[in-house]
């Protein structure tokens, strides 16, 4: 409005109409201490440098977080204070104890939420993961579903056929490639470094899944008689060998 009408206005009114006052100023947003530090650290599978190649490519080109992380599945992000992953982290290691590693192939490229473009990940051994953390840790949940996602390009300014146009380029050249997951790691950084590895915590090798425990002897199954042999033939079972009797020396004082 022109300062002529406002004043008018004032001078019939009294008072400025709320339809022409300023609006207050935004109040700016305070990130507090624990915010800032969970979003500080975070516990995801970190794609192998050795084996990351091309996706780096992409992410350097597309993605303004390359510098701040490697390439990389979130699991938990925000997650907790990095001082606390000297306690927390023998809690998730026991939580995924049973967990065994797995293999997922990166194939297909979507479109994700708010302008995103990732490499989809569709083994489900990303969410029992989750759950199995989640379930030692639940003040860790996510409010939101957990969806496991490569994330290689941000086109946030980008319109449903751009982002379309580019994920068809991408494709074009893009040849599958298939990681193992065999450990999770923990994240941390400061304010102004990239996500470095704190720690890490394995999976269970699959291969250990039938297999006996350490020190456990392997039994013949062969050599065991048949389930409920004795009672349908009327025969007793095999009995144990009778204990010797042990002599002990008298000790003399």
């Amino acid at each position: 409005s022109s300062p002529g009408v406002v004043a008018a206005v004032i001078r019939v009114l009294g008072r400025v109409p709320s339809a022409m006052q300023s609006p207050p100023a935004a109040t700016p947003k305070v990130m507090d201490d624990a915010l800032r530090a969970a979003v500080q650290a975070a516990f995801c599978f970190v794609i192998p440098e050795e084996e990351a190649g091309p996706i780096q490519a992409i992410r350097q080109e597309l993605d303004p977080a390359f510098p701040r992380w490697p390439a990389h599945i979130n699991i938990l992000f925000p997650f907790m204070d990095q001082a606390l992953f000297p306690e927390v982290q023998p809690v998730i290691q026991e939580a995924l104890r049973g967990v065994d590693s797995f293999e997922f192939t990166a194939a297909k490229f979507e479109k994700f939420k708010g302008g995103n473009i990732h490499l989809k990940v569709e083994s489900p051994g990303f969410k029992e993961i989750y759950d199995a953390v989640v379930a030692a840790l639940p003040k860790c949940a996510s409010p939101k579903p957990f969806q496991a996602h490569l994330t290689v390009a941000k086109l946030q300014k980008a319109k449903g056929e751009e982002m379309t146009k580019k994920i068809q380029e991408l494709q074009a050249t893009w040849k599958p490639l298939t990681f193992r997951v065999d450990k999770l790691s923990l994240l941390k950084r400061d304010a102004d470094t990239p996500f470095t590895v704190a720690g890490e915590v394995a999976l269970r090798p699959a291969a250990s899944r039938d297999q006996p425990e350490a020190g456990a002897p392997a039994l013949d199954a062969a050599a065991l008689p048949a389930l409920g042999a004795g009672e349908k033939e009327g025969a007793e079972g095999p009995r144990p060998p009778a204990a010797k009797k042990k002599r002990w020396a008298r000790v003399l004082p």
